[in-house]
Order: structure tokens, then C-alpha cells, then sequence
């Protein structure tokens, strides 16, 4: 019912040891992982996944970052036998029993769910707004269609949290959608132009609103307009105004499930290193 996906840079022995380390936390969810790995510590990655999988692994040879991130991953999604896929990070560890997934796996399928945040838990903020909504409550997960109209419920002004986040189980036909999407949009040099053309405006005496106007203009040409460069992922996450990609079926987990190594992402205290449930980069050097 669930794929492991994976399109993984690891570049140094400190995103290695967290590959290594997240890959322990969850490696008895699938019986499928679909991964690709990039980098300088590649090879080391790779061995550490086949002694770990077997059968289980399909391996991809895809380093040429500059085919883009998506254009790869929708390479790889061809080989996905399964109805959902969880998009693996290697910065996130499991904190939740192994055994529970099945069941929220059920679950999702049993509503028809588009998607569902894994990570971010954030002490219980990142879903706090959503009990505004009605949701359909049941042992695992909360549910509910997510409209533009409930939305705008949650959405007041100062708001931080995403309609889709990068760290989800997605139903794959809706994976495959981001994706295809992503890979339509404009080279990100584009984007860079754009900013350079503000740059001579404010050269010249013209002030320019850059974030009010790149929104403007992005949403003019339908959001083309890259804000992260083709070589990672981060475009196929959903902002707080994209509500274009409304209405979805989303999912909310009941308890924590994963949480970053080390960013605390402006919550004090939230990831693992600030909780003393993992060791820092310096620990480990200092150590070593």
C-alpha cells in the first residue's frame, strides 16, 4: 500500500550518518523503496541500502542534477507498484511505533486521502488551526476536503504553515500531478531575471514591492515562475496563497510521528538536537 520514495543528496559523513539514522527509525513500514541517491557519498549510501533491502530496493542511476529534480522523480515514479508514496528526507527521524503505519495507512486509503503531512509536528501547532474544520476524526488520523473556502478559515494573516509540504505521504496519481506540473514550469534563471529587472528598477529610482510583485506576476502566468531552483524539490510544495491546487483530501495524524534532526523551523526547542534526543554535528566532532 505504501512506497518509500527517495531522490537523496548526501554530500558529507553528517548527512550520511542522518540517512543512516532516519533509515533505522522506519525500515519496516514497506516492502517497496524506490530511491534514487546523488553526491559525493553515494556509494556509500547505496552499499548501506542493498545490505539493508534486498529485494526490496529499486535503485535508480540518476545524478545529472541538471535534468531537474522532478524530471528524475517522474522517471522513478514509473516503477511505483504501490497506491500511496512517502516522500523520504533524510534530515527526519521516526519517533512513532513502526506498527502504526499500517493502520494509518488504512485509514488514508479508506477516505480516499490526497495527502498527509508526516513531519512538522511542531508540538501539535501545524494542525492546531485545522480543528476549526470538520473533520471526520478517526483512531489514527483526522480527514477533511480542504477547500478554498475552509482554507480561508485557517489562513489569517501571519499564518506559517503550507497547504502541502514536502514531507508527506501522497496518494502517487496526486504526487504524479506536482510533479508534471513542477516540470512545466520556467528554468529557475527566469525567476533570476525577473529579480535582476527589480534590481535595475530600484537603480533607477523605482521602488519596487518585490515579494507583491512577483506574486502578481506569477499568478498572471499561472504560478510558472520557479521560486527555488529545478535542482531540488521545494517547488512542489504549496504556499499559504496556492490555493489553486484546491480542493484536496488531506489527512492529519493524531500524534507526532517524525521531526527534523536540527531545524527547529522558528519553534524553540522542537527538533531532535534541542530536545537531547540526537547528537549535534559539534557533539559528534568533538567527540571524534
Amino acid at each position: 500500500m505504501l512506497t518509500i520514495f527517495g531522490n537523496i543528496k548526501i554530500n558529507d559523513q553528517f548527512r550520511l550518518r542522518h540517512f543512516k539514522d532516519s533509515f533505522k527509525s522506519f525500515n519496516k513500514i514497506s516492502d517497496e523503496w524506490i530511491i534514487n541517491i546523488r553526491g559525493e557519498r553515494r556509494k556509500e549510501a547505496m552499499q548501506f541500502l542493498k545490505k539493508s533491502l534486498g529485494s526490496k530496493l529499486v535503485l535508480f542511476d540518476l545524478t545529472d542534477d541538471s535534468r531537474g529534480w522532478s524530471v528524475n522523480a517522474l522517471e522513478m515514479i514509473k516503477k511505483v507498484s504501490n497506491e500511496y508514496v512517502f516522500i523520504w528526507n533524510e534530515d527526519h527521524i521516526n519517533l512513532a511505533s513502526q506498527n502504526n503505519y499500517k493502520h494509518i495507512m488504512q485509514e488514508l486509503k479508506k477516505e480516499d486521502v490526497d495527502s498527509m503531512w508526516y513531519s512538522w509536528w511542531l508540538f501539535g501547532k501545524s494542525r492546531k488551526g485545522y480543528n476549526k474544520l470538520p473533520l471526520k476524526r478517526l483512531k489514527y488520523v483526522d480527514t477533511v476536503l480542504l477547500t478554498k473556502e475552509r482554507w480561508q478559515k485557517i489562513n489569517k494573516p501571519g499564518y506559517p504553515f503550507y497547504i502541502i509540504s514536502f514531507m508527506s505521504i501522497f496518494r502517487k496519481s496526486f504526487f504524479e500531478k506536482l510533479l508534471k506540473l513542477d516540470s512545466h514550469m520556467f528554468p529557475y534563471e527566469y525567476t533570476q531575471k525577473l529579480y535582476k529587472l527589480f534590481d535595475f528598477f530600484d537603480s533607477i529610482g523605482i521602488e519596487v514591492a518585490r515579494d507583491g510583485l512577483f506574486f502578481k506576476l506569477n499568478k498572471f502566468f499561472s504560478f510558472k515562475f520557479r521560486k527555488f531552483s529545478e535542482v531540488t524539490p521545494f517547488n512542489l510544495e504549496r504556499e499559504q496563497y496556492r490555493t489553486d491546487i484546491l480542493p484536496i483530501k488531506i489527512a492529519l495524524s493524531k500524534k507526532e510521528l517524525f521531526a527534523c534532526i536540527e531545524d527547529d523551523l522558528e519553534e524553540p526547542g522542537y527538533s531532535l538536537v534541542s530536545r537531547g534526543l540526537y547528537k549535534s554535528k559539534a557533539s559528534v566532532k568533538n567527540k571524534g
